[in-house]
């Protein structure tokens, strides 16, 4: 598995070695933005971790290190809006890996991961226990549809599933971290262009499904085919969830590049308009894919974090064998239950 993954990582540095790329101009402007920051009343975000994936660091970043193994929390989100009702952001890992994570994977050889989800960690679950009827979830939104974003998809029988129409033509063509199983009997879609939106901020376009500005769909194609981020405009503070635009901190820090990416001038691209953003708008709290800290740092009334407290009963297969093959080689994310 390591050699398979090594050599990937190998064949992404050559293709990725091609040139260097020169830091975008993008003016100091910001379309459609009223300053001072004034949010949307009513809305209030829920915070879940629902599992963590390790994997090697030079398969997470283009410069990380082909030895050390990272741990990537994995965060879902729940958004309370006041005439919409809940709204899924990316529902996390799948149950069946609390049940046995190496059966899960059977079709990720090569990539270097593996997968900690206890029993009663995945969203839907912890979703009950927080009081959160699953009946009440109108719409489920996916930045990809890999599977530590979209495991849960099908969880919700009376939301509509919204994703990029270039993300799900992908995803049916199949793909690395794509598992059809995890959403294939959805039949609510809604496919979307963000594209075809308006620009926000410092990005080209972002489309307001809602129409009242409450929650943006942000054109964040580079990362996979269609890529979307999510503009939430919070009564207090704007909060911006980057997905896998910005894997872990050094990518909103450093524009450190990822492993792997659909489109690498893409990403550059809107990388660097996230960051321009961010120093525009002292305001605007970036979540990077892997590290919630942001946000748990900034202490908002309106965030609501949910920590999950693991049942006393023996360990979930997928934890057992991922403690014995990381323990000695693990480098940790800054994560909200590790500050």
């Amino acid at each position: 598995m390591v050699l398979g993954a090594i050599a990937l990582a190998l064949a992404g540095l050559l293709l990725g070695c091609a040139r260097e790329r020169q830091v975008p101009y993008i003016a100091p402007t910001l379309a459609n933005w009223a300053r001072p920051y004034k949010g949307v009343k009513g809305l209030h975000l829920h915070v879940f971790q629902v599992g963590a994936i390790r994997q090697l660091e030079g398969l997470v970043l283009r410069q990380g290190s082909m030895i050390r193994r990272r741990d990537l929390p994995i965060f879902a989100y729940v958004l309370q809006h006041p005439t919409q009702g809940a709204v899924v952001i990316n529902p996390g890992l799948n149950r069946g890996l609390a049940d046995d994570g190496e059966r899960y994977f059977s079709g990720f050889e090569g990539l270097g991961m593996t997968a900690d989800l206890d029993t009663g960690q995945d969203l839907p679950s912890q979703m009950r226990a927080a009081g959160i009827k699953l009946e009440t979830v109108r719409w489920v939104f996916l930045s990809t549809l890999q599977f530590a974003h979209a495991g849960e998809a099908e969880a919700f029988p009376e939301a509509r599933v919204v994703a990029s129409r270039a993300e799900h033509a992908q995803a049916r063509e199949g793909g690395r971290g794509y598992v059809d199983r995890e959403f294939d009997t959805i039949q609510s879609w809604k496919l979307v262009d963000p594209s075809e939106g308006q620009p926000v901020g410092t990005f080209r376009a972002a489309l307001d499904l809602f129409g009242d500005g409450s929650c943006l769909l942000i054109d964040a194609r580079g990362p996979t085919a269609g890529h979307v981020a999510f503009l939430l405009r919070l009564p207090t503070q704007p909060v911006l969830l980057a997905g896998a635009l910005a894997p872990v901190s050094e990518s909103v820090r450093y524009a450190a590049a990822p492993r792997f990416v659909a489109d690498m001038d893409d990403w550059w691209d809107r990388i660097w308009r996230l960051k321009r953003f961010q120093y525009l708008e002292p305001a605007l709290i970036v979540v990077p894919d892997h590290d919630a800290g942001p946000l748990r740092d900034s202490k908002l009334s309106e965030v609501e974090w949910h920590d999950f407290t693991p049942a006393e009963q023996p360990a979930s297969k997928s934890r057992q064998k991922n403690a014995e093959a990381t323990a000695a080689t693990s480098t940790p994310a800054r994560t909200p239950s590790s500050r």
